[in-house]
């Protein structure tokens, strides 16, 4: 049966296998050695450390989340230059031809190969991208067309993007072939589809941390006509004065949750089981957090950030945990963008705003909908009932109301962007807080 070892880059042996059966079905095992490691740290909150093999639903949940999603991967698995196509349901066979570079610190080879993963060397590792061929990258991105032969997929998502690391004079780079070096951050192109989608996103991200939220850097770009955001990845740890970059180890929420990609959204999940992306399962994770009033606090605040800005696609994926410590921490915000500006895209919220605690009875999925009950609701499922949660709406997400529009009106002006059709996004805070003060009377 087809079988990868899986590495985690701070280890020395791999830390488990990866085993698929002739339809498809995984099974992953920590390895004996690797149990026996009293600094060995489980792959997933989904996973914990355990001699007793994980199954299909667990397994499969957890290593298809890093994988790409969408048009990109069915890019992949159609083939390509020294690529041979892939049945789409094939992980362990996808991971065996992408898998030396995934998310996070975690590659998949096949049994008896080194890691696919180790620490970069920016003196040695990387090389800068001529200028002409960046240029004609990013061009290709904003026409939705495959990225060159060679490149490295470590991306997942449906985002046109590329992974680059940047040196310490600001020059792009990539690893060079065979290197196993980590790329340190993000490029990321809008679509003819998406008018300004990059300043969009850059935009909402510069309001978030205007709001005081925790979100990834950012910086806007300009080559060859195309705009680009870059952002560093928070799944790295770069050191400019010895020169290394290393890989930290990462999960998606929907992995933490044992959720495929497939059930990222609320309503492709099952209630009665419990398979489902929800905020009762998600801020359920909380207990299991490095510094749990924290993880509560930044996702409600998120959340109430996405109702502001028209986010109605903050699902699943959109929440990520770093494994950096005896457990792990909620990793800064990203992926912020005003979905309102493209109405062909659904505008019902990835995860429903109110509900019960227990999750049993969903939220509302329409922002105009959302009521002053449903966000006491809301806060009752993030840990802040009764007192507490009106507490919390009124000193807590109040004050972000407040600030809103004159904070994204200085970003406007401050990166010159008084012309961009995302200025829209006023818009759409304005109507939002239009209703807040119809349904909560501030």
């Amino acid at each position: 049966m087809p079988e990868l070892a899986i590495w985690l880059e701070p280890y020395d042996a791999p830390v488990g296998r990866l085993v698929s059966d002739d339809f498809y079905a995984l099974t992953f095992t920590y390895e004996p050695a690797y149990l026996r490691r009293p600094d060995a740290t489980a792959l997933s909150l989904s996973m914990p450390l355990t001699a007793e093999p994980y199954a299909d639903a667990a397994a499969q949940a957890w290593f298809a989340n890093l994988l790409q999603e969408g048009k990109r991967l069915d890019d992949i698995c159609a083939g390509g230059p020294g690529r041979l196509p892939v049945d789409r349901n094939d992980v362990v066979g996808l991971l065996e031809q992408l898998g030396r570079e995934c998310p996070g610190a975690v590659s998949a080879v096949p049994p008896g190969a080194p890691p696919g993963k180790r620490p970069g060397v920016l003196a040695t590792d990387y090389a800068p991208i001529p200028d002409e061929e960046l240029a004609a990258e990013l061009a290709n991105l904003f026409a939705g067309r495959p990225a060159k032969p060679g490149t490295e997929f470590s991306l997942a998502g449906v985002q046109s993007k590329m992974a680059v690391t940047v040196a310490a004079d600001g020059t792009l780079m990539e690893p060079l072939p065979g290197s196993g070096a980590p790329t340190t951050h993000v490029l990321k192109v809008g679509d003819a589809d998406h008018e300004a989608l990059v300043e969009n996103e850059f935009l909402c991200l510069e309001l978030a941390a205007a709001l005081g939220l925790p979100v990834v850097a950012r910086e806007m770009r300009e080559r060859a006509g195309v705009r680009s955001l870059l952002v560093p990845r928070y799944d790295r740890a770069v050191d400019y004065g010895n020169g290394t970059v290393h890989r930290l180890h990462q999960e998606d929420c929907c992995q933490a949750l044992g959720l495929p990609p497939s059930l990222k959204y609320e309503k492709r999940g099952d209630r009665a089981t419990g398979r489902i992306a929800d905020f009762a399962r998600l801020f359920g994770l909380n207990a299991k957090t490095a510094v749990p009033a924290d993880f509560r606090a930044t996702i409600a605040k998120a959340n109430f950030l996405n109702f502001l800005i028209g986010n109605a696609d903050a699902h699943a994926k959109n929440f990520s945990l770093l494994h950096d410590g005896r457990r792990p921490r909620l990793a800064p915000l990203y992926d912020l963008i005003c979905i309102a500006l493209y109405p062909r895209h659904s505008q019902e919220f990835s995860m429903r705003i109110g509900g019960s605690v227990d999750g049993a009875v969903a939220g509302k999925k329409m922002w105009d909908d959302i009521e002053h009950e449903d966000w006491l609701a809301f806060l009752a499922i993030a840990g802040f009932r009764g007192a507490g949660g009106a507490r919390f709406l009124e000193t807590q997400l109040k004050p972000m109301a407040d600030r809103a529009l004159a904070a994204f009106d200085d970003l406007v002006v401050q990166h010159g962007l008084q012309q961009s059709p995302a200025c829209a996004i006023r818009d759409c805070l304005a109507k939002r807080l239009a209703h807040l003060r119809a349904t909560l009377g501030w």
